[in-house]
């Protein structure tokens, strides 16, 4: 009775996890524009303590080269998205106008040079964004800024008043005896938030030089920033550093998924597995585990992999009810789908009378099953470069044919792990790769 109630949770469980109601739309009807505010003032060095982490130019190639990765996974993801691009300085300059073209975006971008005036000046940037939205002939359109500076610091004099002091560029903080000098955003750049916030969504990140002893109130300064970053040592409210490339990366790739609706908080455009998530969320393949994750490194079950498939083919309804699989009872959520699959010759089972349908479906399995769909093709070679995969293995023609079609790389350039466990996340990119990126 025991054992009878826990299969019954199991399979509570995975029906959850199969058929939670998240879908994620990448493609939009509604038009959408985002400027990119870029930094590429040449006066700032950064460091960790006495450690020097970035130049002003190796600074700035770092925020070009996440502008770009952020820029393409948008313009990948959303059709009727049109970005761009706008380097300021001491004044602001057009780099791109709106376009939809990755490459021309991608080619501005990496263009953008260090050199010139080396005074900074935010506000030009944001008042540029706002020359170029304000010419958007759709009012009904989606707009979005996002602000990337290097050069936040926290040192120096400060006034006594603790207010930020209009008249110095470089703000002068007062904490309690310690004298604090903010050097952040000019009352001019806030005003030309504060009219750009009127119409469109604002998000900040920044490079900053240093972070200790950061002032509460310069939360007065960037409350009208959203700034996603990871958490470090004791970040404020709408504050969070940057030291470094990852974290950098992280920061656009977490304003991509506001601006998208993206509602997986473990799934972005830097896992190689954001298309494929994508792309089942429409298929009606697979969703969430729950209303926020996704669940990427979860194990998979025989039974899981077959409904994907079954999903992926429109759910067609089997020709005959009954099955030899005695693990199998009707009523089960997968019980139609693997009716189907065994009908159409992608399974035969664990054994003549078994399916195991709860059984962990390995990296070999899945690879197999595509393979049966695609009509058992010959591969075209007969040696593979996974060392872990041998010819008398029943996977071997499926593996060989996957390599070839580039549905799988390995899990390194010589093995396979042909037993290993699969997880959500691989099997919804070999899937993708096999219907979709050919």
């Amino acid at each position: 009775m025991k054992k009878r109630f826990l299969s019954m949770i199991l399979a509570l469980v995975l029906v959850c996890s199969l058929f939670v109601p998240v879908t994620v739309h990448a493609e939009t009807t509604v038009p959408t524009y985002t400027v990119l505010v870029l930094d590429t003032s040449g006066q700032h060095q950064f460091y960790s303590g006495n450690t020097r982490i970035y130049t002003a130019d190796s600074a700035v190639n770092e925020v070009k080269t996440a502008a770009c990765n952020f820029s393409e996974a948008l313009l990948r993801l959303n059709h009727n998205h049109n970005v761009a691009v706008v380097s300021y300085k001491g004044s602001a300059t057009t780099v791109s106008n709106f376009t939809q073209d990755s490459d021309k975006l991608l080619s501005a971008i990496r263009n953008i040079s260090t050199n010139g005036d080396e005074s900074v000046n935010v506000a030009s940037g944001l008042d540029r964004a706002n020359q170029l939205l304000s010419a958007v002939k759709d009012k009904n359109a989606v707009m979005n800024v996002i602000v990337f500076t290097t050069g936040l610091t926290n040192t120096g004099a400060s006034s006594s008043s603790g207010l930020y002091d209009s008249s110095v560029p470089g703000s002068d903080w007062y904490n309690r005896s310690t004298k604090i000098k903010l050097y952040c955003y000019a009352n001019a750049a806030i005003k030309s938030a504060q009219v750009l916030h009127e119409y469109a969504n604002v998000y900040s990140v920044g490079l900053f030089e240093t972070w200790d002893n950061m002032p509460s109130a310069g939360q007065e300064i960037v409350t009208f920033f959203k700034m996603f970053t990871e958490d470090l040592a004791n970040p404020l409210e709408n504050y969070s550093p940057v030291y470094n490339k990852n974290d950098l990366d992280y920061a656009f790739a977490e304003i991509c998924n506001d601006i998208i609706d993206n509602p997986f908080n473990d799934v972005n455009y830097q896992k190689y597995y954001f298309d494929a998530v994508f792309w089942a969320g429409e298929e009606g393949i697979t969703t969430g585990t729950n209303l926020n994750t996704f669940n990427p490194n979860e194990i998979c079950t025989r039974e899981q992999m077959v409904t994907f498939l079954w999903r992926k083919m429109g759910q067609p309804a089997p020709q005959d009810t009954d099955t030899a699989f005695t693990d199998l009872q009707p009523g089960r959520f997968s019980y139609d789908a693997i009716l189907w699959a065994e009908e159409q010759g992608i399974t035969n089972g664990t054994s003549p009378t078994t399916f195991s349908p709860a059984r962990i479906v390995t990296r070999e399995q899945v690879v197999t099953f595509l393979w049966r769909v695609d009509g058992m093709p010959e591969p075209e070679s007969v040696i593979t470069k996974f060392t872990d995969v041998k010819p008398y293995a029943f996977s071997y023609p499926a593996i060989l044919w996957a390599q070839e079609e580039g549905i799988t790389n390995g899990t390194s350039a010589t093995t396979f792990e042909p037993e290993a466990p699969c997880t959500r996340a691989q099997i919804i990119t070999f899937m993708y790769r096999y219907y979709v990126d050919e």
